[in-house]
């Protein structure tokens, strides 16, 4: 029997039927990017986000099919950990199908990626394996210069003639949608809020056709809007964290650790949602380390799973409390304190933060005779380098040209919190009826009130160390 149809279009069918019986399987895709220029990690209408150069570059490299491009259903997709805007990674993992080819993935997906997006692996996985459900722990760091934890004054000098900044970056106590525990004749304090962007981050080499706002990825043209004091510019890199106030640091910190109740430290959650209590397996900041002239720490956080911007509010309470701008009280109270909200924790700033392991410990445990167990050690050579040529380096580059920390710092030792005796008071309230019930609360109750009494000392007063000297 005939046919009408040209030898050409014979061959362009076959090839076109070939490609769609490609068998597809279940993978992890392990990857790392630096997020400036990014509207997070997950895919939102209307703007660029890391899962749509992902996605992009799978398809030119042939792991997606046409029929499957641009709905992320349709190919299974699934991710660890979704980042805010700004934040980075050197160790998320995405779950998802694709198709078996021949070749490197790896390398072909990776030619249609820009410098600061890699894809650094696949790795097999079962069908019932997802990225989210099927974690046991994520691990963020959080890599800032160390005059942040300074005392009230630190790392602002060169920015301290920008004498409006700090009231034009306070927010309102409803920012975020907080729900206000206040009268509405009551005045409203104000808070340090997220720093709003000091313009557009423009980055090279990420093109999208899709109309979404268009990003580039390679260097920040945003320049400082005056010139620094050169004498502020010494006291800036001159700062040195001492071994003392690591040492209170990491006291602090450790009061994270442990199962608490976060809903002072994200968005839109009430006190009594369940999901709110999360679990942290260590926190720790690590000694300083330098890039160029600036001290650096880096603080790591390890738990289950974060909330939105619950890192960052973390943070923010911890350069509060060693700035002298919050008193620690402020910070028992937001932890201990049943069914109190405290709306003026500072967020810091997200440019610092980034995503650097996702734990799979239980799924291993189960699926490892399957399948090898889903981890980095394949690509730890791969992951470590990104973080220092690319991350590190462009966290520093971003304050150099930004002062961005610093700006943020300024804000906060401006501002104004009427709140703070009203907070220290609920804490203190706690603290006499939980000593006064002493032989119904939890041992787990009692473990809290064992640290705060080394920290504030039994009468309750602080034991402020011998904090690094700053002229104000």
């Amino acid at each position: 029997m005939s046919t009408n149809k040209r030898p050409a279009e014979d061959e362009a069918e076959q090839q076109s039927d070939k490609k769609k019986r490609l068998p597809k399987k279940k993978v992890a895709m392990l990857c790392a990017f630096v997020g400036t220029g990014f509207c997070g990690f997950q895919r939102n209408k209307g703007v660029l986000a890391v899962e749509d150069a992902l996605e992009t570059a799978l398809h030119k490299a042939g792991a997606i099919s046409d029929d499957n491009v641009g709905d992320l259903t349709k190919s299974a997709w699934g991710r660890a950990a979704r980042t805010d805007k700004g934040v980075h990674a050197a160790g998320q993992i995405v779950s998802l199908k694709i198709l078996d080819q021949p070749y490197d993935l790896v390398a072909a997906a990776n030619e249609h990626l820009p410098p600061t997006v890699r894809v650094l692996g696949f790795h097999r996985v079962t069908s019932s394996f997802h990225a989210k459900t099927s974690c046991s722990g994520r691990r963020y760091e959080y890599v800032c210069p160390s005059f942040a934890f300074g005392p009230k004054g630190t790392g602002t000098h060169h920015v301290r003639h920008l004498q409006t900044l700090g009231q034009e970056l306070i927010q309102d106590d409803e920012e975020d949608g907080a729900e206000s525990d206040e009268e509405s004749s009551k005045p409203k304090s104000k808070k340090v809020g997220k720093v709003p962007e000091l313009s557009e981050v423009k980055v090279s080499g990420v093109s999208d056709d899709q109309g979404r706002k268009p990003v580039t990825l390679n260097q920040v043209d945003i320049t400082p809007p005056e010139v620094l004091p050169e004498d502020g510019l010494a006291k800036h890199n001159e700062f040195r964290l001492s071994a003392e106030s690591l040492k209170l640091l990491n006291q602090l910190l450790a009061f994270y650790q442990g199962t608490h109740n976060f809903h002072n430290f994200t968005t839109h959650r009430k006190s009594d949602d369940p999901s709110c209590r999360r679990f942290m397996v260590e926190i720790k900041c690590h000694e300083p380390f330098m890039v160029g002239d600036v001290e650096y720490v880096k603080l790591t956080f390890e738990g289950q799973s974060f909330m939105l911007h619950q890192i960052r509010k973390m943070v923010g309470m911890m350069v509060g409390v060693m700035r002298g701008n919050l008193p620690k009280e402020m910070m028992f109270a937001a932890l201990l304190v049943p069914n109190h909200r405290i709306k003026d924790i500072p967020t810091a700033p997200g440019y610092s933060l980034l995503l650097d392991y996702v734990n799979y410990e239980r799924y291993n445990s189960i699926h490892g005779a399957v399948h090898s167990p889903l981890t980095f050690d394949d690509v730890a050579d791969k992951k470590q380098d990104f973080k220092n040529n690319l991350i590190y380096p462009h966290i520093h580059q971003y304050e150099q040209q930004t002062l961005y920390m610093a700006r943020w710092l300024h804000t906060l030792d401006l501002a104004q919190i009427n709140n703070i005796p009203r907070y220290v008071q609920s804490f203190v309230d706690w603290r006499s009826e939980s000593k006064a019930a002493s032989a119904k609360v939890t041992e787990a109750m009692l473990t809290r009130l064992r640290q705060v009494n080394e920290i504030l000392g039994e009468d309750g007063q602080q034991q402020q160390p011998k904090l690094e000297q700053s002229e104000p």
